[in-house]
């Protein structure tokens, strides 16, 4: 049972742990909010797409109201005393805040959001208290010094029930699960082929090297250690005896991604290298092995726990992040929940403008339109993506029902009728990286198309009323 106890937490350290990963979640959030603050505002240059249509109502005080209370909440746990009841609020405050935000416009589903409400759910819900015997004394099985009420025996139901009421038990479960479904997401064609080889010119780049005269088989051979090294750490991160070499890898990997990611490689947004460097303490914090084992923990530690209601709740949410990204591959389940991060084989959609009509778009706009390669082509590419990343700091949320409701927002706006078209392009297949691809002609039959979602895929209609022009 030695590696589960390990696995699972450490009685003697998480307590204190716990305290410094709200510090890290909070400072981290707040810095993150800074770079992407006009996605959490009622802003007015980039369409809105609800989750559900009757979220498209919301007025904006609503929003800013939300807003503010995310700030107010990483704020409170900043600098609310460890242990305390305000701390659990003020975490709760930012989780229901930013839950709220998310229903209102599905591009706040950044990953390093969605990751940052279910860790701050599982620390507001863990009750912070002394225990006055250890868990030996009581016959409990001792997992990340949490104190089951009643006491459970040490069966085997009874383990496992104690690890789904372990806070840092679920932590864990959730960063290891990450890591897992984050390699298989780029265990295909598409990702070897295509951003994994990005991924590769741009490491050999910052140590001097090139690859272009490298052999293709091995490049793809190359390009298969980035996600091959993810699924190496989440199995080592499992165990007692390779948790600590695995932590060593989880930390190289964020480091070989702030290389890639970072102005000396595809200098990608500062949320991105923001995120990697979270990702570092946050590892470090929650499987640094402690001094000395669980059951040589003074009897007066401090024993964090879930019980009760709260212990369902925060059990049920975990269990369901961590078992729903295998929904993914068939779409059934989106792709930045499901940790399909950097995923070549994400849903897109393209929205192509007529020749004539790209001098109906504003100045800003147009830069964001791409001219075809063939000098005749008629239709030009607006790049949705390009815009999304100016005016908002963050890349565009991968689903095709959210960037329809942006087409369909643009088309609207701007009177371009059928003078405009949608190229629909689903998940890449995993083995030939080949797509279904629809197209639709004018806003009749993109509506038609959207409405095969469950969830919404109209835009909110306040983009379409402002005279506000993107910029």
């Amino acid at each position: 049972m030695r590696w589960r106890v390990r696995f699972f937490g450490d009685s003697s350290a998480s307590e204190i742990r716990a305290a410094w990963l709200v510090r890290t979640l909070a400072v981290f959030g707040l810095a993150l909010l800074a770079t992407t603050w006009r996605l959490w505002t009622p802003q007015l240059v980039f369409p809105q797409v609800p989750l559900f249509y009757w979220a498209a109502v919301m007025p904006a005080w609503c929003e800013w109201a939300g807003g503010a209370a995310i700030v107010l909440g990483l704020c409170g746990a900043l600098a609310a005393p460890n242990r305390g009841r305000w701390q659990a609020v003020a975490l709760a405050v930012f989780a229901s805040s930013t839950s709220l935000l998310m229903l209102v416009d599905q591009e706040r589903l950044q990953p390093w959001a969605y990751q940052f409400v279910l860790v701050a759910l599982v620390l507001a819900l863990a009750d912070r208290g002394t225990a006055n015997k250890t868990a030996s004394q009581q016959g409990t099985f001792p997992i990340c010094s949490a104190t089951i009420r009643p006491m459970v025996p040490a069966t085997k139901l009874g383990q496992f029930t104690a690890v789904l009421l372990a806070p840092f038990g679920l932590l864990r479960l959730l960063i290891v699960s990450f890591y897992f479904h984050s390699a298989l997401s780029k265990f295909d064609y598409s990702f070897l082929h295509t951003l994994g080889q990005q991924f590769l010119a741009a490491l050999a780049a910052s140590l001097g090297a090139s690859i272009e005269a490298a052999c293709g088989s091995w490049l793809l051979v190359a390009a298969a250690i980035f996600p091959g090294g993810e699924l190496l750490v989440a199995l080592g991160l499992c165990f007692a005896r390779t948790m600590t070499v695995a932590l060593a890898g989880a930390v190289l990997l964020h480091v070989l991604l702030l290389v890639i990611l970072g102005p000396w490689g595809l200098n990608h947004k500062p949320g991105v290298l923001i995120w990697n460097v979270y990702f570092i303490f946050q590892d470090l914090l929650l499987f640094w092995p402690a001094r000395e084992p669980a059951s040589a923990a003074p009897a007066t530690a401090g024993r964090m726990r879930l019980r009760g209601a709260g212990a369902r709740f925060a059990s049920s949410v975990i269990v369901a992040a961590v078992l729903l990204p295998f929904l993914a591959p068939i779409a059934w389940f989106d792709m930045w929940p499901a940790w399909g991060l950097y995923a070549s084989s994400a849903e897109r959609v393209t929205l192509l403008v007529h020749r004539r009509e790209v001098d109906r778009l504003p100045d800003r706009l147009r830069t964001f339109v791409s001219p075809a390669d063939d000098p005749d082509e008629p239709w030009m590419t607006l790049r949705l993506d390009r815009w999304a990343l100016d005016v908002l700091g963050a890349p565009i949320y991968p689903q095709s029902r959210y960037q329809l409701g942006v087409a369909d927002a643009v088309i609207a706006r701007y009177q371009l009728g059928h003078r405009a078209r949608v190229i629909r392009s689903g998940l890449a297949n995993r083995f030939t990286g080949e797509r279904r691809q629809d197209v639709f002609s004018g806003l009749p039959q993109l509506s038609s198309g959207a409405n095969e979602y469950i969830f919404n895929t109209h835009p909110r209609p306040t983009f379409a009323r402002s005279g506000i022009e993107p910029h």
